[in-house]
């Protein structure tokens, strides 16, 4: 690829990206909205909630295996989106949008949980 091509950024519709959570418990999602969003409601298996503008400073909080499957999630998948991009540059070369992002998540149907979830596992 030649200076100043970007890559394409790859997406996951809600409903592959539930059955791939149910086959794999463990699988990356991240949240990239705000705490406040994330505890009003979320899919359930989201690992850890990072606001997309502060992923460059929270890389500890994900995989340090760079080829580790992450799903991004936000509201209706613009901030996914950039967050993808984002990841993407700082190396993370299986990263996904989740298209639709919890809009479309909540349209299928699919279960949602509020309250601090992953949140409480902070130390």
């Amino acid at each position: 690829m030649g200076h100043g091509e970007t890559k394409p950024v790859k997406s996951i519709s809600v409903s592959d990206l539930k059955r791939t959570i149910d086959r794999a418990p463990g699988s990356w999602l991240v949240d990239v909205r705000t705490t406040e969003e994330y505890m009003h409601a979320h899919a359930p298996g989201v690992k850890c909630v990072i606001p997309h503008t502060d992923l460059p400073s929270s890389l500890a909080q994900l995989p340090s295996d760079r080829s580790t499957p992450i799903y991004v999630i936000c509201r209706s998948s613009h901030r996914s989106h950039q967050a993808v991009r984002v990841l993407m540059e700082l190396g993370f070369s299986e990263v996904f949008n989740v298209e639709g992002g919890m809009i479309e998540w909540v349209k299928n149907g699919f279960p949602v949980n509020s309250g601090p979830g992953v949140l409480d596992r902070r130390s």
